[in-house]
């Protein structure tokens, strides 16, 4: 009897450290997942992390750049990776950068010109520069808007079957672009998309060669048909030749001393229903800085108050500051009266454009220092 009873606490013994072993692997199986799971986390790319793979390049050449989902989640998020790609080449311009962004869902299905050139008030930020040489967008985009990719090295677009409409400018200021693809037709008025307006000055912007147009999808050839001649080389030619007619037109603005309060000496602007923009020339020196002073117009006559340009007849995007060769320098905003720029070259020109057509009325300005 003693030794059945040894034998069965015996056995008993040995469950116990069985059960007490079993529980043990449990723990061990759910802190595994817990710690699986905080490493996951901790993996996940945002758009700081992506800037910082970029940040990090330091060989020459270009690098493919594959953004997640994940580093995507807001416009903002957008601007970190441009900015980080703009920086990048300023401190090598050996170093290159092609951006993946399909597997992306931009936010709202957000136009282009607000990721890449996007804005501070009245005034243009950073561009992502001639270190950008590639470009995939995400497959849900449905709006290309102006100025998507101004002054970067791009040479081809593809544009997805999901975009709806096309702006105008779309691809201005394009100068390396060679290629362009269309997944589908689509509906738009691709005369301005180098340009807007069909203005031709700002064909100086970019030495285009013709660009490749391929498209596929539905009216894939009615499309191509319709709009190629906008890609030629001959058409681009033409409008370059328009636009060297405009500048050997464009009227000259003196420089005033800064202290002065003649008000004579503003250059008055009077749009029309007819009239799109004005563009006007001044003498500069390089690298000099410039006074550019705004005022409203009472009865045809300077207000010495030096008012901010009505709303209604300049938006705040629609005065700019170029260099001789028409290269973008900055964005005047009317909403202060004062604003400045620092000239490139010995010729700077003043662009100012009317938003809406139907605008009409006169405002003034003058260049001091």
């Amino acid at each position: 009897m003693k030794r059945i009873y040894a034998i069965l606490c015996a056995a008993l013994a040995v469950s116990m450290v069985g059960c007490a072993n079993d529980s043990d692997s449990v723990v061990s199986q759910a802190a595994a997942a817990a710690i699986q799971r905080n490493s996951s986390a901790s993996n996940v790319e945002t758009a700081a992390s992506v800037a910082g793979k970029i940040s990090g390049l330091n060989t020459a050449g270009t690098h493919a750049i594959k953004v997640p989902a994940s580093a995507v989640t807001s416009v903002n998020d957008i601007y970190t990776i441009k900015n980080a790609v703009h920086a990048k080449n300023a401190e090598d311009s050996s170093i290159k950068v092609s951006l993946d962004f399909s597997d992306c869902t931009f936010p709202n299905n957000t136009a282009i010109s607000g990721l890449f050139l996007n804005y501070d008030n009245s005034t243009y930020t950073t561009l992502p520069g001639p270190g950008l040489v590639g470009v995939i967008f995400p497959k849900n985009l449905e709006v290309i808007e102006g100025w998507i990719l101004q002054d970067t090295g791009v040479t081809s677009i593809t544009v997805p079957a999901s975009v709806k409409y096309v702006n105008g400018y779309a691809f201005f200021s394009m100068a390396s672009l060679t290629s362009l693809t269309f997944e589908s037709a689509i509906a738009t008025q691709p005369t301005t998309w180098f340009t807007g307006a069909g203005n031709p000055i700002e064909f100086l912007r970019g030495n285009y060669s013709s660009v490749d147009l391929t498209v596929a999808g539905t009216n894939a050839n009615n499309f191509k048909n319709s709009y190629t001649a906008v890609f030629t080389q001959a058409y681009i030619s033409e409008q370059k030749a328009n636009a060297q007619k405009q500048l050997a037109s464009t009227p000259s603005v003196n420089v005033e001393n800064s202290t002065s309060t003649d008000v004579s000496k503003y250059q008055n602007v009077t749009f029309t229903a007819t009239d799109q923009y004005f563009l006007f020339k001044v003498s500069t020196t390089a690298s000099a800085t410039y006074n550019f002073e705004f005022c409203s117009i009472n009865t045809g006559t300077a207000n010495s108050s030096r008012q901010n340009v009505p709303a209604v007849l300049i938006d705040t995007d629609d005065v700019y500051i170029y260099d001789e060769n028409m290269y973008y320098i900055k964005t005047i905003g009317y909403t202060s009266a004062t604003d400045s720029f620092t000239a490139a070259g010995t010729t700077t020109y003043i662009y100012i454009k009317k938003w809406n057509s139907s605008d009409v009325g006169t405002c003034a300005f003058r260049i001091s220092k």
